[in-house]
Parts: C-alpha cells; structure tokens; sequence
C-alpha cells in the first residue's frame, strides 16, 4: 500500500494489527484536505490515463 498512502499524511502503514488500533485513534491528525489534494494529483481520471498511456508506450518498444 506505499505506493497509494503516504504515512502520516494521507493514511497509516500498518503491519500488525496493534499498529492498526493505534492508527484509528491518529486518523483526527490527518489533514483531510491534503489527503484529497494528494489523491487529485496522483489519481486523477487525466493522471491515471497518462500513466497508463507511458506504460503501453513502454511495452511496446520493449517488445520490438
């Protein structure tokens, strides 16, 4: 999940279910609206098609 949370700031990485407990109570630390600016720049319809758009490109030419 690291390539979709950054700890602290958009959400909790848990590895444990401890952690998970420990992380409910921090969810009022998150600033809610730097958690849906990091989602509109990173997921974006437009963002998500470019990237998807980079990986054909990519795939193509490695199978040429």
């Amino acid at each position: 999940m690291s390539e979709l949370i950054v700890h602290a700031k958009t959400g909790f990485l848990c590895e444990n279910e401890e952690q998970f407990i420990d992380a409910i109570d921090k969810l009022a630390t998150l600033d809610p609206y730097e958690i849906r600016k990091y989602a509109i720049e990173n997921f974006s319809a437009k963002k998500m098609a470019l990237e998807h758009l980079k990986m054909l490109d990519n795939a193509e030419i490695a199978s040429w």
